[in-house]
């Protein structure tokens, strides 16, 4: 329906936005592979615990997926970028601090 294609389409450029916020400091060519570390780890402080809760928050039902039983192009997206934030130092996705996500 239109309010799911909706939370999906909400889903997946919140999931863009933050992408863009790691791509500008992993491949930022003029800060040094300390600069990056640095940077990297306060982004990760200061802005995915805030984003996590909120994403989480739009998890149709009792999910876990965003479109409620059934998995969507939204939960693949925010799966990828949780893949490649642990890949990259920041597993930030828990049971404790985000249940809903974690399942994914």
């Amino acid at each position: 329906d239109a309010l799911e294609a909706a939370r999906v389409d909400m889903i997946t450029e919140a999931v863009v936005d933050l992408s863009n916020g790691f791509t500008k400091i992993k491949y930022n060519p003029a800060l040094s592979d300390e600069e990056k570390a640095a940077a990297f780890a306060k982004y990760a402080a200061e802005t995915l615990p805030g984003w996590i809760k909120n994403v989480e928050a739009r998890i149709k039902g009792d999910g876990p997926f965003f479109a409620g039983d059934k998995i969507s192009v939204a939960d693949i997206s925010v799966f990828s970028l949780f893949d490649l934030l642990k890949d990259s130092g920041a597993d930030l996705l828990t049971a404790e601090s985000a249940p809903r996500l974690s399942k994914l």
